[in-house]
């Protein structure tokens, strides 16, 4: 383990829980039960069980920390395994393991589905270098969906270090990017908006990706000046096919290699199944094609250029006029004194629906009236909510992300 005895491999500081490479050898080394079926109680027992899982070729159900979904508690005793030599046999192992992994989509618009990958899949966009030997990760994601797996992997095999800020408050995790030297940050757009601005830039982050919702160029603004010497970049993922795009604007490219398995098709996007999970066939267009549910707008033939619009299922018909929830939190979220919103329709015998609001304030006592007349400057008169409610904090997904159901 040249050079990684005391390097710290993951640290919480919330839950006061610190593994170095020495220790992530040692409990691979020795550890005699995988749980295969299990919810756990913090994120070091989970990443050290699901990593062991991995080496030793288990298949596993990922479920939630403190996940109600986890019916029964089950494991497999170990018999007759090899064990590990060194870090870099654990690792290679890894790479190379035969694991079968139960994910959980995030649940944005309703039941979480469930999509069953192997390592390949998982870890088909790391990158390994000298260039990424020295990433410090700020891990922003829950580790037992896709993102959170593929930023481990990403950061385990460069042999980085992991400052877990999940789910913590802005100041807690403002105070372990300036203190610890944070390089990177992987994490939802929603994860940012609550984040930035940022009062005094941090300077040592040198990388910010967003995934898993829509972003936009007034967040992306927010964090360039709060981050100032990092590349952002937009990452277009899903739990049925890991990542495929990513950019450093608003349009993602379908490159040449791609053009077989990523189409467009009523201006949806279409991937094909050689690049899903072990998914249900009933699920798929004509046997071979999965409806992403992502509409998208073809910004350039030639060039297989495309923005994303927003979920096929999130789109709100308000008297024959199409209302993208998206676009109106946009700018309701850049107006003083609020920290987030969330659109949503309700059902109207006459129009159809007619869009509502939860708004979560930031010092302010802005009033209903008040936004509506600032939205009137801004929006048409059927993008502007009819209701308007405030509340002290909108609800997430698993992942993060705003759960857009109620």
């Amino acid at each position: 383990m040249k050079n990684s005895i005391d390097k710290i491999f993951y640290l919480n500081t919330a839950q006061n829980s610190k593994v170095t490479y020495e220790d992530l050898f040692f409990f691979i080394k020795n550890v005699n039960s995988i749980k295969t079926n299990y919810s756990f109680t913090n994120t070091k027992d989970f990443i050290l069980n699901f990593l062991s899982s991995v080496f030793y070729n288990v298949d596993i159900n990922l479920h939630d920390l403190n996940s109600l979904n986890s019916k029964i508690d089950s494991s497999k005793k170990l018999k007759n395994v090899s064990r590990p030599k060194s870090l870099e046999e654990i690792i290679i192992g890894i790479k190379t393991s035969k694991s079968k992994i139960k994910l959980y989509t995030s649940g944005t618009t309703g039941q979480p589905k469930e999509i069953i990958h192997n390592i390949k899949n998982l870890s088909r966009e790391v990158r390994e270098g000298d260039k990424f030997k020295n990433n410090i990760w700020a891990f922003a994601y829950n580790p037992t969906h896709m993102a959170g797996i593929q930023v481990l992997f990403q950061g385990l095999f460069n042999r980085n270090s992991f400052y877990d800020v999940f789910e913590l408050t802005k100041d807690q995790i403002i105070n372990i990017l300036h203190s610890n030297g944070i390089t990177n940050i992987s994490a939802t757009p929603t994860f940012f908006r609550l984040l930035v601005p940022i009062k005094e830039p941090i300077i040592s982050v040198k990388n910010v990706s967003l995934g898993g919702e829509k972003s936009n160029n007034e967040l992306q603004k927010k964090i360039k000046e709060s981050f100032p010497n990092a590349k952002v970049l937009n990452i277009y993922a899903s739990t049925e096919a890991g990542t495929l795009f990513s950019t450093s604007g608003n349009y993602f490219k379908i490159s040449p290699d791609m053009r077989e398995f990523v189409k467009i098709f009523d201006n949806e996007l279409i991937i094909h199944k050689t690049l899903l999970g072990n998914i249900d066939k009933n699920k798929l267009m004509d046997g071979i094609w999965y409806k992403s549910g992502d509409l998208v707008d073809v910004v350039n033939k030639e060039t297989n250029e495309f923005k994303i619009i927003s979920r096929k299922n999130e789109m709100i018909n308000v008297g024959g006029n199409k209302v993208n929830p998206i676009d109106v939190e946009s700018i309701i979220d850049n107006i003083d004194g609020i920290e987030k919103s969330y659109i949503y329709g309700k059902v109207n015998s006459v129009i159809g629906n007619i869009l509502c609001a939860k708004v979560q304030l930031r010092n302010s006592d802005l009033t209903a009236n008040e936004l509506r007349k600032v939205l009137m400057q801004k929006l048409p008169i059927y993008q502007i909510p009819r209701k308007i409610e405030f509340v002290h904090n909108l609800k997430l997904t698993r992942t993060g992300k705003l759960r857009r159901y109620l």
